[in-house]
């Protein structure tokens, strides 16, 4: 997902918040920030971006409107949080062993308080936009 950005770039994405960013409440002020963020903390926002599902593409799509080296800080960071994130998986499977049906009953649970957690984050996110705006 680092070739969408570096192909889009960032002229091409500000002419496109320009022009539809009111419908999802965004405006080049929240560019400019995210982008000092980005310059800030590239290579943690990368390694802490893959560590996050969902994420992932996200952030490699800023890495490449961004242009930060792909050989090296890139897929460093990309392998890191990758193997981090892999990692923490097989060792929680192999911590569960047999007991692997337990996660299978609990699952949705998780799955409906993350949803809910996003589904919140995102009604809040778009409520602060719509009141600030007015």
């Amino acid at each position: 997902m680092y070739l969408p950005g570096l192909w889009i770039g960032e002229e091409n994405l500000r002419k496109l918040v320009a022009c539809y960013g009111r419908f999802v409440f965004l405006d080049e002020s929240d560019l400019d920030r995210a982008g000092k963020m980005f310059e800030r903390h590239g290579g943690k926002a990368v390694l802490i971006g893959h560590l996050v599902p969902g994420v992932t593409a996200f952030i490699s799509v800023l890495a490449g409107l961004k242009r930060m080296p792909i050989r090296g800080r890139f897929l460093f960071y990309t392998f890191l949080g990758t193997a981090l994130w892999n990692g923490a998986l097989i060792g929680l499977g192999w911590v569960l062993g047999a007991e692997w049906t337990l996660v299978k009953q609990y699952a949705p649970v998780v799955e409906y308080a993350v949803l809910a957690a996003v589904v919140g984050g995102i009604s809040w996110f778009v409520w602060r936009r719509w009141r600030a705006r007015r």
